[in-house]
């Protein structure tokens, strides 16, 4: 039951969490504009594809402690966060590293 509950939670906490991670990067990516300023230049979508591999990195370890917190807060036992934690990494891993093939069929 538990493991099913985590396998149909997994996609939403993967969504979630790289998309906080990829708009927290966008609000530090925002530059002062002089005041009176008419023009307001956006920084352009913070996606996979244009991602260094640090900043995927980072993401990946951000999913992974992310979903282990939640797994203990939500009171299973740490091997089970752990592994909580693991999925959500590999699945994180493999949503970052997917985008750069896509359409590469």
């Amino acid at each position: 039951m538990k493991k099913n509950l985590i396998l149909i939670l997994l996609p939403v906490i993967v969504f979630l969490v790289l998309s906080y991670v990829i708009y927290k990067e966008i609000g530090s990516a925002k530059t002062e504009q002089p005041a009176g300023s008419a023009f307001e230049p956006s920084a352009p979508p913070l996606t996979p594809s244009i991602m260094t591999e640090e900043q995927k990195r980072a993401a990946i370890e951000i999913a992974r402690r992310d979903a282990a917190a939640a797994a203990r807060a939500s009171g299973q036992p740490d091997e089970e966060a752990y592994a909580a934690g693991e999925a959500m990494a590999e699945a994180a891993r493999r949503a970052m590293f997917r985008a750069s093939t896509a359409g590469a069929d």
